[in-house]
């Protein structure tokens, strides 16, 4: 069993965002902190070691004397040209979020923290809860494993990073490989799960059939390989921390927890056969935008998807200026 006065919680994100939640797409405006105040309170009554790592430019004016206390400032570092053209850095989140992440975990290390969970400045839930289920937690049932929130059997090749634990080793190596390869592509819960899983052999051009399923058209080599992930690369958390989730000010409620959604309570190596058990398609089908992220970078990938934005704009707009057009000459007639 863990101990929590070995646990570093990392307290990720920005002071002040904009941006959407579960159910309310249009972004939001949102001041995250009295809900960094109140985590940070309850994460050090509970014994753990909490640290707010958020950008340096933020404003601080409210966060209390415990968090100023326990706050580490971040600046973006300067890439290389090379990575920057196989990678989108520039305003690219994944970046930032893995980038302070890591830094807060070599923070831990140094301390000597064996153990790593990191949540969001933004968000609240029963951080209790999943404190007391990481202390019952046994070495042997981390070992290289990433704990999230949950598995979607509807799209078991998807990682949740709304919270994640791991072993420090383990996310030190996990953050150093998000860092230093190549994104596969710009979609961070299908990049993160692909370059995790391939941590030890690496992504090779073969590995293209595998990596990029056309949802729901995945073949049985696709499904083999999402089941091993589950089996070996990644863990679930306790259904409450998800039910009870707080983002930017709005409850989730019953709908945010689907039939397909896989937690602790439940029998994992049960639920994960089911991964197997899907219908399955024999003829291969790939997408296509996202391999371009692959063959050149994700800077491809990103043009082409705002591209395919503008033009599908522009039709809409034709569209409706034709419906305008016989709408009045049937006026007129």
């Amino acid at each position: 069993m863990l101990s929590v006065s070995n646990l570093g919680v990392i307290i990720q994100g920005p002071i002040h965002s904009k941006g959407r939640t579960m159910k309310d797409l249009r972004p939001r405006e949102f001041d995250a902190s009295e809900n960094i105040n109140k985590l940070f309170s309850r994460i050090n009554s509970l014994g753990a070691n909490p640290l707010l790592v958020t950008w340096e430019d933020q404003d601080l004016s409210n966060l209390s004397v415990d968090v100023m206390n326990g706050y580490m400032g971040i600046r973006m570092p300067r890439f290389s040209l090379a990575f920057r053209l196989r990678n989108n850095v520039s305003g690219n989140n994944k970046y930032k979020q893995f980038y302070s992440v890591q830094k807060g975990v070599q923070y831990f290390e140094q301390k000597g923290v064996e153990y790593i969970l990191k949540i969001r400045t933004d968000q609240d839930f029963p951080v209790e809860v999943l404190l007391n289920h990481i202390e019952a937690m046994k070495e042997n049932e981390i070992g290289e494993r990433i704990f999230t929130p949950l598995l979607n059997l509807d799209k078991p090749n998807m990682f949740y990073d709304f919270y994640y634990f791991s072993s420090t080793k383990v996310m030190l190596r996990f953050h150093h490989i998000l860092m230093n390869s190549k994104e596969i592509c710009s979609n961070v819960h299908y990049d993160v799960f692909y370059r995790w899983k391939k941590k030890n052999e690496g992504i090779k051009l073969g590995d293209i059939q595998l990596i990029y399923p056309k949802y729901p058209l995945f073949t049985k080599q696709q499904l083999d390989l999402m089941n091993t992930a589950w089996l070996e690369s990644f863990g679930v958390f306790p259904r409450v921390c998800w039910r009870e989730m707080i983002w930017r000010g709005e409850a989730f409620d019953e709908s945010s927890v689907k039939p397909t959604f896989v937690f602790s309570e439940d029998d994992l190596d049960l639920r994960r056969s089911e991964i197997l058990q899907k219908s399955h398609s024999s003829k291969l089908s790939i997408e296509i935008t996202p391999l371009l992220s692959f063959l050149i970078s994700s800077r491809a990938e990103d043009s082409l998807r705002k591209l395919r934005i503008k033009a599908r704009g522009a039709l809409n707009r034709i569209a409706r200026f034709k419906s305008m057009f016989v709408g009045r000459s049937e006026n007129i007639g």
